[in-house]
């Protein structure tokens, strides 16, 4: 399938990448890559955007808190965690201890000198926030459900416009296995 064939193209550019994600990771990537540092778990817009402002300092952090706030917890079944003070739902973990060891092992993994971050207009993006990723240092793509000129690193997934955020844009929707993600040339955004 020639999506299969794009994607596996695109994937000899990453293994040299080390990456930084935020919801849309591991499937935009799924095929052979190691994981990116955020797989299986997110943040809200806020403390993510805290992340990669003061990505240095997050990184010299070794463990992860749990956090026992039954408002922030709510029905979820998974741990939720402090780095720092960044709140971290750890979605596809079963304990804060297994969540934590693949942290640690992910981020010494990451090239300095290639940083790429790939965020979304979910867990309350605002405009604030949007402002704040433009001035980001780094390699950086925003997807986002409505089109957006004042953020030149806002890339506009069509067929979210009339909800709140871009939805779960890694899920294949279509006879011929695009994803909502695949209307963004990666290689291009790669090669900057």
């Amino acid at each position: 399938m020639l999506t299969s064939k794009v994607r596996e193209s695109n994937l000899e550019y990453l293994r040299i990448i080390s990456m930084i994600f935020i919801v849309a990771g591991h499937s935009v990537l799924h095929g052979g890559v190691e994981m990116p540092l955020t797989v299986n778990l997110f943040f809200r817009a806020q403390d993510f955007i805290k992340l990669c402002e003061n990505i240095e300092y997050c990184m010299s952090i070794d463990k992860f808190v749990e956090c026992t706030d039954k408002e922030i917890i709510g029905d979820r079944e998974y741990p939720v965690v402090y780095l720092g003070d960044l709140l971290v739902f750890c979605v596809h973990y079963d304990t804060v201890e297994e969540a934590e060891r693949k942290w640690n092992s992910r981020k010494q993994r990451i090239n300095w000198e290639h940083i790429a971050i790939i965020n979304c207009d979910r867990e309350g993006m605002t405009e604030e926030v949007k402002d704040r990723f433009e001035a980001l240092p780094y390699r950086k793509v925003m997807f986002v459900h409505k089109p957006d000129k004042k953020h030149h690193s806002c890339f506009y997934i069509k067929g979210y416009e009339n909800q709140e955020s871009v939805g779960i844009i890694m899920d294949h929707d279509t006879w011929d296995g695009k994803r909502p993600v695949d209307q963004f040339v990666w290689i291009e955004f790669l090669n900057k």
